[in-house]
């Protein structure tokens, strides 16, 4: 892999007009016999405006998919494999140091919960013109009263009224609709063209849940950026993404439109978290959960992570014996992907000889 130097930018053109292209990423934790691999051969494009849903149970790789963008995996993790293109550019063909020059500026992360991603010693004033002097160009050299202009419009970009009397105040003295809002202004203090919001809206009532994401709607709309929103609630991806990727084991195992996928899920995983969701709509229905547990990720993959699981394939020998790759099903149109062996392709998404 070569180098790049400070300074020099490694370009794509096959993905100007994409935001965030991943190839074949793969993250893992730890060393040795205790490795685990938390993502595995993931591939990804969100394009400008777009905003991408990442949906799995806990442990299912998501997170760590998001954190590896931004170069946030801590000291125990590292990407083995695979590439990073944001806004053209290769960042793993940079040095470390211009690498995370290109993630603080170019790509902005929003966490689950602002009380412990905000510094409870300091002003809001004080953050947000911290993030304003790391992000914007030119940042750095703007004086009080520019400054105090800048972070009042940041704010109020972000539905807070009274910009004042916030910006004088500390974490633990606002709500928590409120610190989101702030922690959401200071991810987009600068230019960056993808935000990754990992569950930003878990910890918050249902009509501040609403709010925050009606605002995220429309600053990426505003800004022509791309959003990668991580949750494990397929409900508020159903309403608020345009694209879903459903994780499982490390490995994306359907994606598609949300529109697509959560009205007519393909694999039994899918199939089984939309049947989990409560609805009003339709009359009584009985949840039906998923049994069985999460795979352990520091086992060797020799099959289908699902199978143990799997009301389908359970005991089926290619299950068993043969990872699925992720192919597209082209009866239910170009934009859907299922990784399944059970999928038969030419009949849109129905059962294939080896599940009959």
């Amino acid at each position: 892999m070569r180098v790049v130097t400070t300074g020099e930018v490694a370009r794509d053109p096959a993905h100007a007009e994409a935001v965030l292209v991943v190839k074949e990423l793969t993250v893992e934790y730890g060393e040795g016999v205790g490795a685990v691999v938390a993502v595995k051969d993931v591939n990804m494009t969100i394009g400008r405006g777009e905003k991408r849903g990442v949906v799995g149970e806990s442990g299912s790789g998501k997170t760590s998919l998001a954190r590896a963008i931004p170069g946030l995996l801590g000291r125990s993790g590292r990407v083995v494999g695979g590439s990073i293109v944001v806004a053209s550019t290769d960042l793993r063909a940079l040095s470390e140091r211009a690498s995370a020059q290109v993630r603080r500026t170019a790509v902005s992360v929003v966490f689950q919960d602002p009380l412990n991603a905000l510094d409870p010693v300091r002003s809001i004033y004080s953050q947000v013109a911290e993030a304003i002097r790391l992000r914007r160009p030119g940042g750095r050299h703007l004086r009080r009263p520019r400054m105090r202009s800048a972070i009042g419009a940041l704010l109020e970009e972000c539905e807070i009224a009274d910009v004042a009397r916030v910006m004088k105040q500390y974490p633990h003295e606002l709500s928590g609709g409120m610190r989101q809002r702030v922690a959401i202004g200071m991810a987009i203090a600068g230019d960056a063209t993808l935000i990754i919001a990992d569950e930003p809206t878990t910890a918050l009532d249902v009509v501040t849940q609403s709010e925050i994401l009606h605002m995220l709607d429309r600053v990426v709309s505003q800004r022509s950026a791309a959003l990668l929103f991580i949750t494990h609630n397929l409900a508020v991806v159903s309403e608020f993404c345009d694209t879903v990727s459903v994780m499982y084991g490390g490995r994306i195992v359907e994606e598609g439109s949300c529109r697509d996928v959560v009205r007519q899920p393909v694999h039994p995983y899918s199939r089984g978290l939309i049947g989990a969701i409560p609805t009003i709509a339709g009359g009584r229905r009985e949840l039906v959960g998923i049994p069985g547990d999460p795979p352990s990720l520091s086992d060797l993959e020799r099959g289908c992570r699902f199978e143990p699981r799997c009301y389908l394939g359970h005991g089926v020998q290619v299950c068993c014996a043969q990872v699925p790759g992720l192919d597209d099903v082209p009866a239910m149109g170009s934009s859907r992907s299922v990784r399944c062996h059970l999928i038969d392709r030419s009949s849109g998404g129905g059962l294939g000889p080896a599940a009959a």
